[in-house]
């Protein structure tokens, strides 16, 4: 991929000096340019070979780029067109630029994006919580109705258990009422055999 489309799209772009950690005692820990852009949520870096924003435009890169999410970084201004990249934990990144002006966009530009991608992510995060009680009460609401239907249920099935009940009351009265009268024919007619005797 060239530097061009790498860079389309970015909101800031310019060759920075990163302090390099490990340099001798002798060496320009400052000596090392990087090619460096704004994009979206990200600061994308790639150490140039030329040092030269133009030679990095026309693809003369070394080194694989390395990739900053702003929502995990902050930015402190420091003296003589310093900067600092600092992740919590310790971690950090010095930058310089060519001027105390271009330092100062810099660390601007990336504040006002470092602030944009962790509120974007603060919403992001509120909208998932939003969308998880809106499941759980929608989740109580089919519950509820569940219960509510198996209430229902049990009610009618108490009804229909009534109603069995009360039947069942009735045809046994209904067969004692019978057995009652054939016990009354019965003794009305051997009273009157008994009588015709």
């Amino acid at each position: 991929m060239s530097a061009e489309d790498e860079t389309e799209g970015a909101e800031l772009i310019g060759t920075l000096r990163r302090k390099k950690d490990d340099h001798g005692m002798f060496e320009d820990a400052w000596k090392n340019k990087w090619l460096c852009w704004i994009k979206g949520d990200m600061l994308h870096m790639r150490p140039t070979a030329s040092g030269l924003l133009d030679g990095a435009k026309k693809g003369s890169f070394k080194g694989a780029r390395e990739t900053f999410p702003l929502t995990l970084w902050n930015v402190e201004a420091l003296a003589e067109a310093k900067f600092c990249l600092i992740r919590p934990g310790g971690q950090q990144v010095r930058l310089r630029a060519d001027s105390q002006a271009e330092s100062e966009l810099w660390v601007k530009k990336l504040t006002e994006s470092m602030s944009k991608a962790k509120k974007e992510k603060r919403d992001m995060g509120h909208q998932h919580a939003m969308k998880m009680a809106q499941q759980e009460l929608e989740d109580m609401k089919r519950d509820k109705e569940r219960e509510e239907q198996r209430d229902v249920e049990r009610t009618r099935e108490r009804l229909r258990a009534l109603k069995e009940e009360e039947m069942r009351i009735k045809r046994l009265e209904q067969e004692r009422k019978e057995r009652e009268e054939k016990d009354a024919e019965r003794e009305r007619e051997r009273e009157r055999i008994e009588a015709e005797m």
